[in-house]
């Protein structure tokens, strides 16, 4: 069992010397957070924004078996870690930002479904 350390966010706001947006200024919340299934250029946390998804890095994701808020000290059970050594890091470039890692997605055995059909229609692959 695992205890969550911290919950962080970061809302969009301007870069000064550019134009664009950032929310790369993560902070740890007081409370709870609602947590629910990512979507394009979204965390899954409710309240932290995703701008640029070249230059995001994915900290510890979990599946998200029920929407719902999720706090600093709530626990975590680790039910199954795969042996292929696919990191959250990986498939989040590979769709995001580095497709050349979509190959690496497709040549393992035993990838869950969403994310190889995923990876199919990305790397333009039609079984």
């Amino acid at each position: 069992m695992a205890v969550v350390e911290s919950v962080n966010v970061g809302v969009a706001r301007a870069i000064g010397a550019r134009s664009g947006l950032t929310g790369i200024d993560k902070r740890p919340v007081d409370g709870a957070v609602r947590v629910e299934e990512p979507g394009p250029a979204q965390s899954g946390l409710a309240g932290d924004d995703i701008c640029d998804a070249h230059f995001h890095r994915p900290g510890t994701y979990l599946r998200v078996l029920e929407p719902g808020p999720v706090r600093a000290g709530d626990t975590v059970d680790v039910v199954h870690r795969p042996a292929h050594g696919v990191t959250v890091q990986t498939v989040f470039r590979a769709f995001t930002a580095e497709r050349e890692l979509l190959a690496g997605l497709l040549a393992v055995d035993g990838e869950q479904a969403d994310v190889r059909n995923h990876a199919e229609r990305r790397a333009g692959v039609h079984t």
